[in-house]
Order: C-alpha cells, then sequence, then structure tokens
C-alpha cells in the first residue's frame, strides 16, 4: 500500500533529529514504548498511540491514519484530542484521502472516534483541500511509511514543546505499528488461502470452534453454508487447472462481497467453500444462501478461454437458539445437505437442523 508523504511538515526516519526531541521527554517516551511493546494488535496499538498522544498534545484534535490490511483496503482512523469542527473533520477526511490514495476511504475503519454517532463529512467537489489546517507527520519505520499523524493546530500560538512531544512519540509509535501490520501479514499468511485470500481450512476450524462456544455461552443461534463449485473438474479437465483457478478466485470475490460484514468465509478444499454465519438462525440462513447462489451464478471470463457459466450449490446447518452445539456436528450436517442438493437437484436448498450426535457431546 503505498502511503504518499502528507501535506504540511513531514520528517523523516533520521534518528539524530528525532533524538533531538528527547530533551525532557524522554520519561513520557519510554512510558509510550513500553506500553505499545505490550500489543501485537493493530487497533490496541493506535488506541495506545491515542492516549498517549492525547496527553503530548495538551487535548489539541488530532488524527492517526494508517492504510487497510484487509482485503477491502479499509484504512484504519483513529481520533483523539478535541473539540472538533466541521471544517477540522473534512481536514481529516482529506488528509486520509491524499496520504492513502489506494485505499477504500468511503469504508474507513475507525478504531477511536469523536463522536460514534457522527459520520465524517467530505469536502464538495471543486473545493480548496482542508489538509492545510492539520500539521501532518509521516510515521516511518525501516525506512518504509506506514501512516500518517495529523495536529489540528490553533490560529494562535502553539508552544514549541507541544510539537516537540509529538515528534519524540513518532517513532516509538511507528514502530509498535510496523510491528502489529508484521504481525497480521504474518498471520496472514498461515490462515488465508494463497488463491482466493479467504480464510484456508485451518483458520476455518479455529473459527468454528470459537463460534460454538460464543453461541453455546451466550444460546445464540448459528448456521453454516457449506458451497461447492459445480463442474469444476471439467473446467479444469477441459480448459486447465489455470482456467479453474480463474474461476474459484472470482468465486471466493463475489463471495466476499455478497457476504456480511459479521459473516466468516473461507476456503475449505479444491473446489469447497464455507460461511460461518454467527447469530443467524434458519430463516436468515436459507435468504443468505438464496442470495449467495443467485449472485455466484454468473459467466466468468477467463483469458484465452473466454466466458465460462459458473454455478454452486449450496446446502445449510442450522442451530436454535439454546441448542446443544458441536462443531463437527455441524460441518457433516452442512456436508450433508450440500450432497443432498447435488444429488438430486431439486434447486431447493436443503437445510438440516444442526443437532448434535450423543458421541458428539462426549468428553
Amino acid at each position: 500500500m503505498e502511503i504518499r508523504p502528507s501535506s504540511g511538515v513531514a520528517i523523516g526516519d533520521d534518528f539524530k533529529a528525532w533524538a533531538l526531541h528527547l530533551d525532557g521527554n524522554a520519561p513520557a517516551v519510554a512510558r509510550a514504548a513500553l506500553h505499545l511493546s505490550s500489543t501485537l494488535d493493530l487497533d490496541e496499538a493506535l488506541s495506545i498511540a491515542v492516549m498517549h498522544l492525547d496527553e503530548a498534545l495538551d487535548g489539541l484534535p488530532f488524527v492517526v491514519v494508517v492504510p487497510g490490511e484487509d482485503e477491502r483496503k479499509r484504512p484504519r482512523l483513529a481520533v483523539g484530542g478535541g473539540p472538533w469542527s466541521s471544517a477540522t473533520k473534512a481536514a481529516a477526511e482529506s488528509l486520509l484521502r491524499e496520504s492513502l490514495p489506494e485505499s477504500n476511504s468511503a469504508e474507513t475503519r475507525v478504531v477511536v472516534n469523536w463522536d460514534a454517532s457522527s459520520s465524517m463529512p467530505v469536502p464538495s467537489s471543486g473545493e480548496e483541500p482542508l489538509s492545510s489546517q492539520l500539521r501532518s507527520v509521516t510515521l516511518v519505520a525501516h525506512g518504509s511509511p506506514l501512516g500518517v499523524i495529523g495536529v489540528a493546530l490553533p490560529s494562535d500560538f502553539v508552544p514549541k514543546r507541544t510539537l516537540e512531544r509529538m515528534n519524540a512519540l513518532r517513532v516509538p509509535i511507528a514502530l509498535a505499528l510496523y510491528n502489529a501490520m508484521t504481525h497480521a501479514r504474518l498471520r496472514g499468511l498461515a490462515f488465508r488461502d494463497c488463491l482466493t485470500g479467504l480464510y484456508n481450512r485451518r483458520a476455518f476450524e479455529e473459527m468454528m470452534e470459537i463460534e460454538v462456544a460464543h453461541a453455546r455461552r451466550h444460546s445464540r443461534p448459528l448456521s453454516l453454508l457449506a458451497l461447492d463449485v459445480d463442474h469444476l473438474k471439467g473446467i479444469n479437465d477441459r480448459f486447465g487447472h489455470d482456467a479453474g483457478d480463474v474461476v474459484l478466485a472470482e468465486v471466493a470475490k463475489i463471495l466476499s462481497r455478497l457476504v456480511r460484514d459479521c459473516d466468516l468465509p473461507a476456503r475449505t478444499g479444491g473446489d469447497e467453500f464455507s460461511v460461518i454465519l454467527p447469530n443467524t438462525g434458519r430463516g436468515p440462513a436459507e435468504f443468505i444462501a438464496l442470495r449467495l447462489r443467485a449472485g455466484l451464478q454468473c459467466n466468468v471470463a477467463v483469458p484465452g478461454v473466454g466466458a465460462l457459466h459458473v454455478a454452486v450449490s449450496i446446502g445449510i446447518a442450522c442451530c436454535a437458539e439454546g441448542e446443544v452445539l458441536h462443531a463437527i456436528t455441524i460441518r457433516r450436517s452442512a456436508d450433508e445437505a450440500l450432497y443432498g442438493e447435488k444429488k438430486h437437484h431439486t434447486g431447493i436448498l436443503q437445510a438440516f437442523l444442526g443437532t448434535p450426535d450423543p458421541d458428539d457431546e462426549m468428553d
């Protein structure tokens, strides 16, 4: 993800220049560095950074913007200080769009917000960019720009010491964000399917256990969809596995777009996909399955081959509120429903309630 140098004053990753800002700020920087080193979670690192910046900047409004690491490229925006005027909010949005041009700013993930009930206004087209109202500092670690801190400065005098404290904190904050982003990427390599970018089978099985435990604890419904790409073997045999890979990647892309944010899609086999539907009963699960089946009945353009028609079969396993659950039983029920659909070709989604087998409930 490219990060463009932000407008205003951008400070490079020169250690000697940074060390000049430590005079008198070393204890605060040491506390922040120790606190930031306690986590490898990006959202938590941003929240900790906001807490220390809020103290260092004496309540001045500020934002921390970092690029999105997920498939939707949703940037993270952490906000602190205040009060925030509408012009300053618009300046923050302008900074977001200027510094992270490749991110999907329409789906910004707000980690720490000034007002959870309000949305960030976007300047109208033709307006002059408002990011000049923010003093910006680029966060750099190991030679790579990671994000931007933007501070809204009032028209009156701002003590030099306030800006020095911000500059002193930028290095530990940048290093913490770098470590968190690296951890997220490495975790993604272990838990993501390399072809489709969806969760792989290992991640799916872990998430199933987590969601089952959550549903049991809170007496909530849980559903699982099992999907299979029809006639993929024929596509591989006739046009080659490269063509089949194009089809699988496109199916995953459509699947990711059609599911809800709370749903957990995964590729669990060669032509098999699964979607965990947390807190979802039989009726909503069937509705989601019908929407997916309709959306995944499409033509996929394969280079050198042309348009190939694609369709999927779907099986559903549902567990009602308060029903005793077991992950392996739910998966088995979804697979049985899927196989029944593929065998009979009735066009009707076969739904099986995930009633546990007695053996499955034995410890």
